[in-house]
């Protein structure tokens, strides 16, 4: 999914919800990572990248949101689990 269709569904995903919630957002810094590489980061770069998204999307929840940026990762968080599942779980009336 390209970074426009992947915001898209993002945005439609959390519509509605409190401003504090959708503000919680995560930086990932690999900064310290190219600093330790020095002059061979350029070839490492995008393997590093690589394992560092697979690991953090294993971790985050499904409606989260991850995107590379210049230096690291930014997760936006989805809707909590329980607020997915609100309409299925209401107790008849």
């Amino acid at each position: 999914m390209d970074l426009l269709a992947a915001l898209a569904s993002y945005r439609a995903s959390v519509k509605g919800r409190d401003p504090l919630e959708t503000t919680q957002i995560e930086f990932i810094n690999l900064g310290p990572l190219r600093d330790r590489y020095g002059a061979r980061w350029p070839k490492v770069r995008e393997r590093i990248f690589d394992v560092r998204q697979a690991f953090i999307e294993r971790r985050v929840g499904r409606g989260d949101l991850v995107m590379r940026a210049a230096t690291g990762f930014m997760v936006l968080p989805g809707p909590p689990e329980w607020r997915r599942a609100a309409p299925w779980a209401a107790a008849p009336t």
